[in-house]
């Protein structure tokens, strides 16, 4: 029934591609997939000699419930989120080298998120890194963040950043850059935006 109302709604890409932030975006595609991740202790990771691929600084969150499917008009939800995040991690925003973001690949979606990247970050700005997932895995709806997040852990692991498919021409009103190629770099600071529905 989420695939029909999705469709209705017009919001699911009719071609099966999601394409972040793109010119010629035309929705999202359902994925399917499951993943977990341990959190403890530091020092008890440590002491059972864990393999620790990433330190959790801390998070923002902001619920403005006005739709399922769509933010509210002019709202600053995201930008309050993001600010959020970076007052309980004690982190400024030039510390972040890669931002992964919800890029669920819907216009009005994605317009809200880019607002927030650019009024964050500047518009079109070279720093952070830019990429998003959901072009490989499809949208798992409650779990894409956490699936995102594993991803994102393997990307600081190996180093490797994986540039954001399916998106040939970035829309012009969304004013940021994306990964188009791989590349090869040693993150320091991550952060991952989930612009859940409502």
């Amino acid at each position: 029934y989420k695939y029909l109302w999705f469709k209705e709604l017009g919001i699911y890409s009719s071609d099966g591609k999601i394409r972040p932030f793109a010119k010629d975006s035309n929705g999202l595609v359902f994925g399917d997939g499951g993943v977990g991740i341990v959190m403890e202790d530091f020092d008890h990771a440590r002491e059972r000699k864990a393999e620790i691929y990433a330190e959790y600084l801390g998070a923002g969150f902001d619920l403005e419930g006005w739709k399922i499917t769509v933010p509210e008009l002019g709202s600053q939800s995201y930008q309050r989120a993001i600010s959020k995040a970076f007052e309980q991690a004690n982190i400024k925003k030039e510390e972040i080298d890669l931002l992964v973001p919800h890029g669920v690949g819907s216009a009005p979606i994605d317009y809200y998120e880019s607002k927030a990247i650019a009024d964050t970050f500047g518009k079109n700005s070279k720093r952070p890194l830019i990429t998003a997932f959901k072009p490989y895995v499809g949208h798992t709806l409650g779990a894409s963040a956490l699936l995102e997040s594993a991803i994102l852990l393997l990307s600081l692991k190996n180093e490797i950043i994986p540039p954001t498919l399916n998106t040939e021409v970035i829309d012009p009103r969304f004013n940021i850059s994306l990964v188009k190629e791989e590349k090869r770099e040693k993150i320091a600071t991550a952060m991952k935006i989930c612009c859940a529905f409502a």
